[in-house]
């Protein structure tokens, strides 16, 4: 996707394999409603509880900075920084693999994601992993320069949003890093995603699957 997935978790609403990456079938229901405000502490494993954040941001790509937006995508007030996007949602891992990725599962994939159907969470390792995006597609090296500039580049244009840290309850490192779940789990209490820096892209990070860190869904 070109974009960071920018879908409203909501207890009155259940996802199902119609709409969303989810098993044939199967149905989630989070079992939180989206925050809409820091200062909520999230469990550090993601305690098998959905927890997500919509910051209602935009982030201007030509260095202007980050900049509210209101409800119907317009800009609120501010002028300068075109072009922009949403920075989209922050999700622990749990929420972001639709209920399948527990504190329990400390290594492979989670089976299901809230992206839409046909999409998926990027695997850590393989054809549909951030590593092959960066390392087949781009011809480029992990931790190098140059593969955070195409990041950064149209068409991909990843914004780097920063996360909310599960403890501290707040947003850090907002438009200095970046961060992106993918399906792996790496132990208990963490999971692979990709992180950008001011200087690098590193596809194969793994921290506290409790961290609301945003989404970029790949093609099935």
């Amino acid at each position: 996707m070109l974009k960071n997935l920018d879908l409203d978790l909501s207890t009155s609403v259940t996802l199902d394999s119609n709409t969303s990456d989810l098993t044939a079938g199967r149905t989630w229901t989070p079992q939180n409603n989206i925050q809409t405000t820091t200062g909520v502490a999230w469990a550090e494993d993601g305690g098998n509880t959905a927890r997500s954040m919509d910051p209602g941001n935009i982030y201007f790509p030509d260095g202007a900075g980050v900049g509210a937006a209101d409800a119907n995508a317009n800009l609120a007030g501010v002028t300068s920084g075109e072009p922009w996007e949403f920075i989209g949602n922050y999700y622990n891992w749990y929420a972001a693999t639709a209920g399948t990725g527990t504190a329990a599962m400390i290594s492979g994939n989670a089976t299901d994601s809230i992206c839409p159907k046909g999409w998926k969470l990027p695997d850590n390792t393989g054809t549909k992993s951030f590593f092959n995006l960066i390392t087949t597609t781009y011809g480029l090296g992990d931790s190098n320069t140059a593969s955070l500039t195409k990041f950064l580049q149209a068409p991909l244009n990843f914004v780097r949003d920063g996360f909310y840290n599960w403890s501290r309850s707040q947003i850090f490192r907002k438009g200095a890093h970046g961060y992106w779940w993918s399906t792996a789990a790496a132990s208990v209490t963490n999971a692979y995603y990709l992180s950008t820096d001011t200087v690098n892209v590193y596809p194969q990070t793994n921290s506290s699957k409790g961290n609301g860190l945003t989404i970029r869904c790949v093609a099935r």
